[in-house]
């Protein structure tokens, strides 16, 4: 009995082990296109935008935030999963052309 609960709980911290090595990213399609047309369709200037800016700045934030908080929310987490290549500020990527 004492030798199947260390098997399990070997088991189950070598899979949390695994999934915590595992990364979702998702490819900008204006650097590296693929043929299903998964990832971001905008580039990282394109979905920055004007930064912060104020409600009557078009294409800025807060503008987007006060016109379409869902849309933001959007931009937002394609901002925290976009795969980021060297030139950018992040580590070298599998052929990010750098």
């Amino acid at each position: 009995m004492r030798i199947r609960t260390r098997t399990i709980a070997v088991t189950i911290l070598a899979l949390v082990a695994w999934i915590s090595t595992l990364h979702a990213q998702m490819i900008d399609n204006t650097q590296a296109a693929n043929t299903a047309g998964a990832g971001i369709n905008k580039s990282l200037t394109d979905e920055i935008g004007t930064g912060r800016g104020d409600v009557l700045t078009p294409n800025s934030s807060i503008y987007i935030i006060s016109r379409d908080p869902f849309r933001s929310i959007r931009r937002g987490r394609q901002l925290f999963q976009r795969k980021f290549t060297q030139a950018q500020g992040q580590g070298r990527n599998e052929g990010d052309g750098v």
